[in-house]
């Protein structure tokens, strides 16, 4: 496959506790049945994020930043790797001219809905996503969960843990 362009090179890389795949690299944790994930950049990777300079609306530069950062805690799932790798993301916005500001406004932002999201002291009107795989029965399975999640929410223990309503 590496002969079919001068320009293009295809890599992998696996061994027995982790496998990179595009921008994700998915971890099994020694001594467990467990796997995690990371975000990874390749060591080709060039730093290809809008300058703050160009000429894009504001608001496009903080859902840039708010993008990455969203993906950033999507693809990772282990906390202490999370904070360095926003703290590198952070130097990223930096080196393309980002005030320090608009990063932490926007991270401040992004953390506070995060922290808030599975806290149900005080807000009992969140809502569980629920991603389902499409069938000719998909429509039916939708009904029969939404009809019936009221069940769930009526306990204050399970409605704790599963919210008010599902979004499918």
């Amino acid at each position: 496959m590496n002969n079919s362009t001068s320009f293009l090179r295809f890599t992998g890389g696996w061994n027995t506790l982790k496998v990179c795949f595009l921008d994700i690299e998915v971890l099994k944790e020694e001594g467990k049945d467990v796997l995690g994930s990371v975000i990874s950049y390749k060591h080709v990777a060039s730093n290809g994020l809008l300058h703050y300079s160009s000429m894009h609306p504001t608001y496009v530069k903080y859902s840039i930043i708010k993008g990455q950062l969203v993906r950033l805690h999507r693809l990772t799932n282990d906390e202490t790797k999370l904070d360095s790798l926003v703290e590198e993301l952070h130097c990223r916005f930096k080196n393309r001219g980002y005030p320090l500001e608009i990063f932490n406004e926007v991270l401040n932002i992004n953390c506070n809905k995060e922290a808030t999201r599975g806290n149900t002291q005080g807000n009992q009107d969140w809502v569980t996503s629920m991603l389902l795989v499409f069938t000719i029965d998909s429509k039916e399975i939708k009904d029969i969960i939404s009809n019936n999640w009221r069940i769930l929410a009526s306990n204050s223990n399970l409605r704790a843990v599963v919210g008010v309503a599902p979004l499918l």
